[in-house]
């Protein structure tokens, strides 16, 4: 199921975008709002040229506290930096994820370290390398009845944050990002199958999947533990025979490929990538 090499440009997409909305307001800026936190009204926004693909441009929210950068591919995204100073230069601060899953949804931030410009008469956005994630510094959990906050909320979501890192390594040791797609709809094709083939129709299961090895229940579903075996490394197995790696799937799709394609989802911000022009 691999499909020729394309530029990853539109995993650049999956960082922060939204759907446009009527009028100079969008989605990314519907998101940049419930995640405001006391940076101020926005004062200028800006967006990609029209020359820009649809789903693969950047918006850029910019606030007396800092700005607020939306790429157009991941909604669940956006990238908090400090207001531009001499020069236009910025600093990352954080990474804000907020997304929904049929049974709640998941917030949290994540503290980034790296710096760009902003000088968007003369050359755009850009940034000057790839961010470097750092701590997650807090967030909020619903799960069906259940909430967390607080340090509860921040204990879960740092063992999510392991987990995810571990099972994202594995994935790009079996498989390139670029080789996979450029979007989370691909990403999700090509490995549901492989990851849960018990979830998935028979004719999509890998060929290597029999369903005839020892059954462990969990998550309303039967894990094939011989396949799991056969799969992953001995440090991912439990995850995948208790459900974890199931709730973690179901409940962060977009960070799980988000950590997958780190090195690419920025590339389209590094080196003067994009010019940004007031909307």
């Amino acid at each position: 199921m691999k499909r020729p090499a394309r530029l990853f440009f539109c995993a650049a997409a999956a960082l922060i975008a939204l759907a446009a909305l009527p009028g100079c307001l969008t989605a990314a800026d519907g998101i940049g709002a419930l995640l405001e936190g006391g940076r101020g009204r926005v004062r200028g926004r800006y967006r990609s040229p029209p020359s820009v693909p649809a789903g693969q441009g950047v918006r850029v929210l910019e606030r007396a506290g800092g700005l607020d950068i939306l790429i157009e591919a991941f909604p669940a995204l956006t990238l908090r930096a400090s207001a531009p100073g001499e020069g236009g230069v910025f600093r990352l601060l954080s990474l804000e994820y907020l997304a929904a899953s049929p049974q709640g949804w998941v917030e949290f931030s994540l503290e980034l370290s790296g710096e760009g410009g902003f000088v968007p008469k003369e050359g755009g956005l850009r940034l000057a390398s790839r961010p470097e994630p750092l701590r997650i510094l807090g967030g909020k959990i619903r799960w069906k009845d259940a909430r967390l906050s607080g340090e509860d909320a921040l204990r879960a979501l740092e063992g999510r944050y392991e987990r995810i890192r571990a099972l994202a390594g594995w994935m790009r040791r079996q498989e390139a990002p670029a080789f996979v797609g450029q979007d989370l709809r691909d990403f999700r094709a090509y490995w549901k199958p492989r990851l849960f083939p018990e979830l998935v129709p028979k004719a999509d299961r890998p060929r290597s999947y029999t369903g005839r090895g020892p059954m462990a229940r969990a998550e309303q579903a039967r894990w094939d533990t011989a396949y799991t075996v056969a799969l992953l490394p001995e440090e991912l197995r439990p995850l995948r025979d208790s459900g974890a790696l199931k709730r973690d799937w179901e409940e962060c799709g977009e960070w799980i490929f988000l950590e997958y394609a780190w090195e690419d989802v920025f590339a389209a911000l590094e080196n003067g990538g994009l010019t940004v022009l007031k909307n």
